[in-house]
């Protein structure tokens, strides 16, 4: 049995940061993580058979996040601007992105004037049901299943209001080498601070008492600590009697299962394929449109896979599919090859382009299927009714014990980033150093 000052669960970011604030001070930390890397929902790869770097997970540093930003400063990692233009495509007409949706600001008065919280269907459903509004409940469950990655029937009505106003247009930037660079630096902080990290090394159990815990691998290897700190994602700790995943407390947390039970796991699907050309400038879509697309960075439509983007301004044949939401979640289940077919099928209707062209452009592929990767299960955290109260529970040890850290624990204007799992992991480690 491996003894350790305190016993991380998880290598992403939120981990690895706690990892790092803590070992710094001095502490002996022993980081578990289930799979073959650390990272999480963070996985950068540099492949042949793609052009460059390519984000399978986490890809924007969404605005000038302090610690995200600080962090790389330290570490001397270098990131840029994104840039491009947005488009909307209905019916085969493109048209800016910067438009206003019909009735958007009937949409936020009535919004912000809603005094008890309901879900954001409910609040569409009561408020804006009638046929002039169609186009405006289309519009509002798109960005809620595709940013938010949530599901409209549980998506809390008061947290999309707050994420929503705050909304200022801020400046968006992505890694230069991608956010895997940023969790290397972070995992050899830990190690030469004197701290571990065991890769392929899933938690099945964890046993404790205060100040007293024990955690079993699948393998049967076992580490024990005074305390511990989990930062896996939520949908492990929500498990049913088919999954190998998850994690059990002996003795069980009642008070914690119940409040993760009533917290909202988005689902994602992305998907990554790289051309021989940029085939969103071919010239069909420039007589089309009167627009070279030379600048596109996003583009949004109401196909099966709605959301594209590009890696503008850097120039590459890159193109990356996002699927979220309930639509994500009913499709979990199918292959990559039928998920490849759906996705290149969106793509022909949205680009008026025929599909036998856009096979013949594609070098190759990799959908990234986030809601059905063992030790995921989904996107990130997105707020219900009730989730609130419940990330107090949450955020309250268990008799100095057990803690719990990452994105979905995270209380501030970040929810669902990088920048929040960081935060949270780094506050928790001051929690464990100085009881605040």
């Amino acid at each position: 049995m491996e003894k350790t000052d305190i016993l991380i669960i998880g290598a992403g970011a939120a981990g690895l940061m706690a990892g790092c604030e803590l070992a710094k001070t001095g502490r002996k930390v022993c980081i578990l993580e289930a799979r073959r890397l650390p990272g999480g929902r963070i996985h950068t790869i540099s492949s042949a058979l793609f052009q460059g770097i390519v984000e399978l997970g986490a890809e924007f540093i969404h605005g000038d996040l302090p610690l995200t930003l600080a962090l790389l400063k330290e570490a001397g990692i270098t990131y840029h601007k994104m840039g491009g233009e947005f488009w909307r495509i209905k019916n085969g007409v493109f048209t800016h992105e910067e438009h206003f949706i019909d009735h958007w600001d009937d949409f936020m008065k009535e919004l912000h004037k809603l005094e008890k919280d309901m879900t954001i269907s409910d609040f569409l459903e009561a408020y804006f049901s009638g046929p002039q509004y169609t186009e405006l409940r289309a519009s509002v469950t798109q960005y809620a299943e595709g940013y938010d990655t949530a599901d409209t029937k549980r998506a809390s009505s008061f947290a999309l209001r707050e994420e929503w106003q705050e909304e200022d247009h801020a400046p968006q930037y992505r890694i230069d080498k991608g956010y895997g660079e940023l969790i290397s630096y972070l995992a050899d902080m830990v190690k030469q601070h004197g701290g571990s990290i065991h890769l392929d090394s899933a938690v099945k159990e964890i046993k404790w008492g205060k100040n007293e815990v024990i955690g079993t691998t699948h393998d049967g290897g076992q580490f024990s600590a005074a305390k511990i700190i989990i930062t896996v994602p939520l949908s492990i700790l929500q498990p049913d009697d088919t999954e190998h995943d998850a994690i059990s407390f002996s003795p069980a947390l009642i008070e914690q299962q119940a409040a993760i039970q009533k917290m909202g796991i988005g689902a994602v699907i992305k998907i990554l394929l790289q051309f021989s050309e940029p085939i969103w400038q071919d010239v069909s879509i420039q007589e089309r449109t009167g627009n070279n697309m030379k600048k596109l960075g996003f583009f949004f439509s109401q196909e099966m896979v709605p959301t594209w983007w590009t890696q503008y301004p850097t120039e590459s044949t890159l193109l990356t599919g996002w699927l979220g939401g309930s639509t994500a979640e009913a499709m979990k289940d199918k292959t990559d090859a039928e998920i490849l077919d759906i996705a290149l099928a969106s793509l022909a209707t949205i680009l008026h382009l025929k599909p036998s062209f856009i096979k013949e452009k594609l070098l190759t592929s990799y959908i990234a299927n986030w809601t059905a990767e063992p030790f995921i299960r989904g996107s990130y955290n997105y707020d219900t009714i009730e989730s609130k109260a419940a990330r107090e529970v949450l955020s309250s040890p268990v008799a100095d014990t057990i803690y719990f850290a990452g994105e979905a624990i995270y209380k501030g204007t970040e929810m669902g980033t990088v920048e929040a799992a960081l935060a949270s992991g780094k506050a928790v480690a001051s929690r464990i150093l100085h009881g605040n």
